[in-house]
This record gives C-alpha cells, sequence and structure tokens, in this order.
C-alpha cells in the first residue's frame, strides 16, 4: 500500500467493526509486507476470530433450512429455501477463503 503499516491496520479494525470482513482481509494484506507487527497480528487474530464466528452462523442457519427443506412439501418453498441455502453456502465459502488467508499470512513471518 501507499500508506504507512498503521493505517491500514486501523482501517482493518474500523471495517471489522463494521463486520465489512472483505475490507477487513484487504487492508490487512495491504499491510502485510516486511516483518508484521505484534498489533497487526493481534488485529489477524481477531479477524480470524470474527469470520469463524461468523462461519458457525452460517453453518447453523444452513442446518436450520436443511431441516426445514426436509419437512417442506410445497415446492415453491422448498425452491426459496434452497436459493436461500445456496446462498448460505456461498457465504461460508467465501468466509473460510478470507480465513485460510489470513491464517497463510500469519505462518509466512
Amino acid at each position: 500500500g501507499l500508506l504507512p503499516r498503521r493505517y491500514y491496520v486501523n482501517f482493518a479494525l474500523d471495517a471489522l467493526a463494521e463486520d465489512d470482513m472483505d475490507e477487513a482481509v484487504r487492508c490487512l494484506e495491504l499491510a502485510r509486507s516486511g516483518v508484521k507487527s505484534s498489533r497487526w497480528r493481534l488485529v489477524a487474530q481477531q479477524v480470524i476470530f470474527r469470520l469463524r464466528v461468523l462461519k458457525g452462523l452460517h453453518n447453523r442457519e444452513l442446518e436450520w433450512l436443511r431441516e426445514k427443506m426436509a419437512a417442506s412439501s410445497d415446492p415453491e418453498l422448498r425452491g426459496r429455501m434452497e436459493e436461500l441455502a445456496r446462498a448460505q453456502n456461498k457465504a461460508v465459502g467465501i468466509l473460510s477463503d478470507y480465513e485460510l488467508r489470513m491464517l497463510a499470512a500469519l505462518k509466512e513471518g
């Protein structure tokens, strides 16, 4: 990035407070070149924790949707629930990707 690392770390914290995980990960990736500060590591760990919490929430919603789909005989309702389940799966995939990227960045140095 063009700004000093501490600015990107602060931007990542702001994004984390807003649950904007895409921006939090992006800012931390911009700040990760060279030796990582202890503050960078702490914020990265906070982001990873939040990603895991959000994945857990999406997985619980997905589980609930699957139970409701199995119990439903209404094809229209099942179709809407399947659409929601696909969106939940996509969200879990995105969050998992972010988590893997942050874990890899932590291991780098």
